[in-house]
């Protein structure tokens, strides 16, 4: 997120000293995966700071295509750099076909699985978050996790190929009709199947490391769906985000309490991240700051 201070050729000066978040995406529009608005899928596709430079400069450019304006929205810089991981999370609900009443189990609340429980909560999911940190499950709570648990035991019955582990009927009020797994652990996948009953859909959003082995017999013989999601679409998902990031009045202090400046993004952001060590959910990088600072993340209040 960041104030425009100089536009392109073709652009309409009027945005400059606006304050825009971009999604980070670049796509062609031009392919089948575009035209079908999938513009995640899109054969050319390219993200900034990734597969191109841009995210830790004080200056760097984005494709207007990718931005949407945040100060019309009453955003601060802080709350609308959110937007992007805000848009995952969306674009996984969307992609589960998420639906209120629905009963939903998450397992992990880091990085993406805090925005996702704050998406479901406001789609009026029945939703248990299981995480095995408690300050995260406190976090869960807050952002509406109806329940929290730091595991759902699973012990499936001898020789019973397809029954599964138990439901936690008992946290959810029933068996769940959708579980998410988001921690990207092979344990969190394992836990996930285990407790997936006849009919339910499996969302998967954490990217494992390796290669897993699933009994997809009963997978056919339950009808179960296993459901992939990745990255996020322009459009819808990236409007909805910034939406929900302005419509939380007490703002994401508690998902980002912290701006780095440049010097102290590989001690402070990306070495306790590859550790799995991050004290926070996600940490932002404010490139004009001389040292670390609370961040300003309330709607409504200059950034």
């Amino acid at each position: 997120a960041g104030e425009v201070v100089e536009v392109g050729e073709g652009v309409d000066p009027a945005w400059t000293g606006r304050l825009l978040a971009s999604c980070g995406s670049i796509f062609c529009g031009g392919c089948r995966q575009c035209r079908r608005g999938r513009t995640n899928l899109c054969d050319r596709y390219a993200a900034v700071g990734l597969h191109r430079h841009g995210g830790a400069a004080e200056f760097v450019a984005v494709p207007l295509s990718s931005c949407e304006p945040a100060d019309e929205r009453g955003l601060p810089p802080d709350a609308a750099a959110l937007g992007q991981p805000m848009s995952i999370a969306v674009h996984a609900a969307r992609r589960g076909r998420l639906a209120g009443g629905e009963r939903v189990v998450l397992f992990g609340a880091g990085g993406i699985g805090a925005f996702l429980t704050h998406v479901l909560a406001s789609r009026g999911a029945t939703l248990l978050v299981v995480d095995p940190d408690a300050g995260r499950r406190g976090l869960a709570t807050r952002l509406g996790a109806g329940a929290v648990a730091a595991a759902v035991e699973s012990d499936p019955a001898p020789g019973s190929a397809t029954s599964g582990g138990p439901v936690p009927d008992d946290l959810l009020g029933g068996p769940p009709d959708v579980v998410i797994e988001s921690s990207g652990t092979g344990a969190g996948l394992a836990a996930a199947w285990s407790i997936l009953p006849a009919g339910a859909r499996l969302l998967v959003v954490g990217m494992q490391k390796a290669p897993v082995t699933l009994d997809l017999r009963r997978a056919t013989l339950r009808e179960n769906e296993i459901i992939g999601t990745n990255a996020m679409t322009r459009t819808p998902d990236f409007p909805e985000a910034l939406d929900l990031l302005a419509a939380r009045r007490q703002g994401w202090a508690d998902l980002a309490p912290v701006a780095l400046p440049l010097d102290e993004i590989a001690t402070g952001a990306l070495a306790p991240m590859a550790a799995g060590a991050s004290p926070a959910i996600k940490p932002l990088v404010d490139p004009t700051a001389s040292g670390r600072r609370p961040t300003r993340t309330v709607p409504g209040r200059e950034g």
